[in-house]
């Protein structure tokens, strides 16, 4: 929006933007996007912002040996995925995953085959398996993956190949929400972590980590800062 464009060019200050954003939010749709203290749903506001019903295709089970694809979609792709189940298949098999696991980008072969029996191939004698299938049609240039559940360990990176083509995402930020208020981390182009939270360190950030250097694997799913425990519920990468 017009607004950020005024905050880089120093004329306006971050807040300024901020309540204008909210402002034109609200004249598109008063009921989703409230004014004053009433919360807005960030799953509303990605929607609206990324137009959740453009997508670079879905993953799904599929059998390699007679090509059939199951016609249920385990995830959609685009500038903004919804994450609700751990498991490469969606089934919630898992106490814990990784967004990459979840989205089916870093798994083997082996990884990817599933206990499903093909159909087709056992009434044709055969018991091959179904495995997770991408259907890719375009690659973002960012992606929003929002963690409906706490169970999700956040990549520092996600990669996947297409036709001999590496494609690389970065991780750039996390939003963390509990009590009904927000925080989030910023990682900067050296690859610094840092920490916003408009209440306690108002327009400033604090530096905690370098991304290359976390305490350990869970570290970026939760945030203790200010004696309350907050989750992740969004993870933003660039590439």
């Amino acid at each position: 929006m017009d607004g950020f464009s005024g905050v880089e060019n120093g004329q306006l200050s971050l807040e300024a933007a901020r309540n204008s954003a909210r402002e034109r939010l609200h004249r598109i749709d008063n009921v989703r996007f409230p004014t004053g203290s009433t919360p807005t749903s960030i799953d509303d506001l990605c929607h609206l912002l990324f137009n959740g019903r453009r997508t670079c295709r879905s993953s799904s089970l599929a059998c390699s040996h007679c090509g059939l694809n199951e016609t249920h979609v385990l995830l959609y792709f685009g500038e903004y995925i919804r994450l609700t189940a751990t498991g490469p298949f969606h089934d919630d098999s898992h106490e814990r995953s990784f967004v990459s696991d979840v989205m089916g980008w870093h798994l083997s072969n082996r990884q990817k085959r599933s206990n499903r029996v093909c159909p087709s191939c056992y009434s044709a004698g055969s018991s091959r398996k179904l495995s997770v299938h991408i259907h890719m049609n375009r690659m973002p240039y960012m992606l929003c993956v929002l963690l409906q559940s706490p169970r999700f360990n956040i990549n520092t990176s996600l990669s996947y190949t297409s036709e001999g083509v590496q494609f690389e995402f970065k991780l750039q930020g996390v939003i963390y929400c509990g009590g009904s208020h927000f925080v989030s981390r910023y990682i900067d182009l050296d690859g610094v972590v840092w920490y916003h939270d408009g209440i306690t360190t108002a327009s400033k950030c604090v530096r905690e980590a370098h991304i290359n250097s976390l305490p350990d694997e869970e570290w970026l799913r939760s945030c203790s800062r200010g004696g309350q425990q907050k989750m992740a519920l969004m993870a933003i990468y660039t590439r």
